[in-house]
């Protein structure tokens, strides 16, 4: 797991990053459950979009508008 970024809305220092799971319906009416992770800050709550990894939800978290330039 690479090291979050600061919450590039209100700088909180310490975001986290959180699994969660959702079902679809199948034909055969059984339940497929599907896992997704994103990243959230603590303090404004601000919430990354959700990923079928951890390593997307992370990378896309990190990404700024610069690239860090």
């Amino acid at each position: 797991m690479e090291e979050l970024k600061p919450c590039p809305f209100c700088g909180e220092e310490n975001p986290s990053i959180s699994m969660a799971c959702w079902s679809i319906a199948q034909e055969d009416d059984k339940l497929q459950w599907v896992d997704y992770w994103y990243v959230v800050c603590g303090k404004c709550g601000t919430k990354s979009f959700q990923y079928g990894t951890e390593g997307l939800a992370e990378e896309a978290w990190n990404r700024r508008a610069n690239n860090g330039n």
